[in-house]
């Protein structure tokens, strides 16, 4: 129906009598707007502090939990890797706890990277018949090589032990092979490294011609300074030894008045022969040496490689010799190298690395009891699950869903009431009712072709009225009964379905009491345990704890005194 002129002068009055009520309500609310807004701070302020204690507490639980799992996954994968060194162990009264405790004490005392040191381990119980004590101080001699030489535990340990197997030394030449390392690095050009991973070359031809690994040393050293590579070098000082063990060698050498071998009929040092050779070449021109010494090593094998170390060691025998000398006399070189790296930066980065991952394989040793016994738990309620009967499962699982649906709704539901709450402080904080008031009013004169048409739809609305109100009465019959319906067929659902639910919740419960009655000791002990290390841990680093704590409490104390400023 239009609206005629007396239905437009009924919606200018409407409107202007509503103005005057929203000016009154305007002028009433003005005198409640300071004690508000005091309200609306006081609960805003509580509210906040609550809810940022409870996310904070919540999430340093959260924090935690994963940090302690984080704990258990590292005392995990570590027990996996000791145990798979104690397979190497044939010695009887040695435990999977013993090869746990040496790698954390080599790594607590040295800075070495801690995923090497198992594999180091591993290393030296398959390649050598040693002793648990023994084990632990090649294992710790090997780090401080590796540390000393910047290198991997494992590259310091095979070349160690592939010397040492090789000359059949005891574990009380540790040292000394490590010195003469050093001493071979100070000597000779190259790095630890590239030593290490080289020496093996030579080492069997050194042992087939009785050389000392000091000979070899010296050899490489030599050999290195003249412009050989230590690859290159290597190659030549075995080709070398070879054909010092050659038969045919051995018979021209004799036949020049040297022989190979001393008083005891062992040989003689590869560099006290080459300084015969040299003396007894030294008259000759150098086309003349090079036509001997190619006489001299023919059909002996290797003759390219092996005249690389002859050609200069009859040239230079008292380098050669001076070279053998110092690697004899190598006493203190792993302890010089090793301190100065070991007070490095990084180093000292590396230890604490290797404390806090030791202190937290000690924290989840001790959870590895509870971890185990909850995995069984688990198990058990999986392998109860696969066993029910399959309408039960279905059960099960429209339970889950129902239950996921409700908290979707819950969570919709709360986050409404916080949007309303919210809604209502900000109302309170801008100044109360009459303040907003006051903006809408404002807002509606600049609009109001939008308020009339408003009005106008409220008074078209109150003239159809009862046209409205019969359709809402025709309709309302059919939705009050399907609500009805709906709501008598879900309680029907739950009330045949409640006896089954009771049954699971019961079963879940008693085994849930069961188990920790059963399990109550090593819960705890598991307690105790973890209560000791941490207390343990907090008396041995307490001044540092202390500290730490003066110097964030100073740096917040500082902040807030500025900010104090500030405002």
């Amino acid at each position: 129906m239009p609206l005629g002129a007396r239905d437009i002068l009924l919606v200018i009055r409407a409107k202007d009598a509503a103005s005057h009520v929203v000016l009154g309500l305007s002028g009433a609310f003005t005198t409640l707007a300071a004690a508000q807004q005091a309200a609306a701070m006081r609960t805003m302020m509580a509210g906040s502090a609550l809810l940022g204690l409870g996310a904070a507490t919540a999430a340093i639980g959260a924090v935690g939990v994963a940090m302690m799992k984080g704990w258990v996954d590292e005392a995990i994968k570590y027990r996996q890797e000791s145990a798979l060194t104690l397979t190497q162990v044939d010695r009887l009264g040695v435990s999977l706890g013993d090869i746990e405790q040496i790698g954390l004490r080599v790594a607590n005392e040295v800075p070495v990277a801690f995923d090497q040191i198992q594999a180091s381990l591993f290393d030296i119980f398959s390649s050598m018949d040693v002793s648990l004590v023994e084990a632990e101080v090649l294992l710790k001699g090997f780090a401080k090589a590796a540390v000393a030489g910047q290198t991997d535990i494992q590259t310091a340990g095979r070349a160690t032990i592939a010397i040492m197997n090789a000359w059949k030394l005891p574990v009380s030449e540790l040292n000394n092979v490590l010195d003469f390392q050093f001493r071979l690095v100070q000597k000779g050009v190259g790095t630890y490294e590239e030593f290490a991973k080289t020496i093996g070359r030579a080492i069997p031809s050194a042992r087939r011609a009785g050389q000392e690994y000091t000979t070899l040393g010296g050899v490489l050293a030599f050999l290195t300074r003249n412009g050989l590579s230590t690859a290159m070098a290597a190659t030549s000082a075995a080709r070398a030894m070879d054909s010092l063990a050659h038969p045919t060698v051995q018979k021209r050498l004799q036949d020049m008045g040297i022989s190979v071998y001393d008083l005891s009929g062992g040989f003689r040092q590869i560099d006290d022969v080459a300084a015969d050779l040299g003396r007894k070449l030294a008259p000759l021109t150098d086309p003349e040496k090079a036509k001997a010494l190619q006489e001299l090593f023919m059909g002996a094998g290797g003759t390219i490689q092996a005249r690389r170390f002859w050609d200069l060691a009859i040239r230079n025998f008292d380098e050669l010799n001076a070279r053998v000398d110092e690697m004899i006399n190598s006493s203190g070189s792993l302890e010089q190298a090793y301190k100065l790296m070991f007070e490095q930066p990084a180093s000292q980065a590396q230890l604490l690395d290797n404390r806090i991952q030791a202190l937290k394989i000690s924290f989840g040793q001790a959870l590895i009891p509870v971890f185990m016994e909850a995995l069984k738990w688990i198990s058990r309620v999986v392998e109860a699950f696969n066993n029910l009967d399959p309408g039960v499962k279905a059960f099960i699982a429209k339970v889950l869903l129902i239950g996921f649906a409700l908290m979707t709704l819950m969570g919709i539901f709360m986050a409404i009431v916080g949007a309303i709450l919210l809604f209502a402080a900000t109302i309170s904080l801008l100044g109360g009712i009459a303040a907003i008031a006051g903006m809408i009013l404002q807002f509606l004169a600049v609009l109001s072709g939008v308020g009339l048409a408003i009005a106008a739809l409220a008074f078209i609305i109150h003239r159809n009225w009862s046209s409205i109100k019969a359709f809402a009465e025709e309709m309302w019959p059919g939705v009050r009964d399907t609500i009805i319906n709906a709501w008598n067929a879900i309680w029907k659902w739950a009330e045949e379905m409640w006896p089954k639910i009771d049954r699971l919740i019961t079963q879940v419960w008693d085994a849930i009491l069961a188990w920790a009655q059963e399990n109550w000791p090593i819960i705890r002990d598991t307690i105790i345990g973890v209560w000791d290390a941490i207390w343990g841990w907090v008396e041995q680093n307490w001044p540092a704890i202390r500290d730490t704590i003066v110097g964030v409490w100073d740096a917040i104390w500082g902040a807030v005194e500025t900010a104090i400023a500030w405002f």
